[in-house]
């Protein structure tokens, strides 16, 4: 038989809940305002044949890709990786937008240390200063789904550890489930 995985403490379950619930309403209500601003536009050129200016595309563009930016680096995973895609694709998207999300290519917030040394106490079950005769706890680099520290091993061996964002898993599926929506 399988030994049970402890229970969380109910302040670290509430706390990862309401994160998920906060990523989820914050992807969704993006999602519902690019729709809403695209939907615009094309009303306009369709419907009423008073198309906007290419420079004021350009401009709902560029907001666009900057409101992207944001919500990307806030809620990392699926979020970061769709928008380096769309930036790597010049030969689809729009100019401002390839430029504005191309700072998701190599400029990734790391996470504090106090979620990284919370997300390894979950998978040590010990404190991280227990686990490594030290741990820097600045970054050496961010991405999409994770980061990396540099550390030395109690025996002194100096290491990188690839420390996975808090919950991306679970944040991989919220952000699957709302792309699906506001895609399909």
């Amino acid at each position: 038989l399988k030994a049970a995985s402890p229970l969380p403490h109910p302040t670290t379950y509430f706390a990862d809940l309401w994160a998920m619930v906060d990523h989820a309403v914050t992807l969704s209500l993006l999602m519902m305002r690019f729709i809403a601003r695209y939907s615009y536009i094309i009303f306009r050129d369709h419907v009423l044949d008073a198309p906007i200016s290419e420079a004021a595309f350009a401009g709902y563009n560029a907001r666009t890709a900057r409101e992207y930016v944001h919500a990307a680096m806030k809620l990392k995973g699926g979020t970061i990786k769709i928008g380096q895609f769309l930036s790597a694709r010049a030969d689809i998207m729009p100019k401002e937008l390839v430029t504005i999300m191309g700072q998701l290519q190599d400029r990734v917030t790391p996470a504090p240390y106090a979620e990284v040394a919370a997300v390894l106490r979950d998978q040590y079950r010990r404190d991280p200063e227990t686990v490594f005769a030290s741990i820097e706890h600045e970054a050496v680099a961010a991405a999409s789904f994770g980061q990396v520290h540099r550390a030395v091993t109690p025996q002194g061996d100096r290491v990188v550890v690839k420390v996975l964002h808090r919950n991306i898993e679970r944040s991989l599926k919220v952000d699957l489930a709302i792309y699906k929506v506001a895609v399909f």
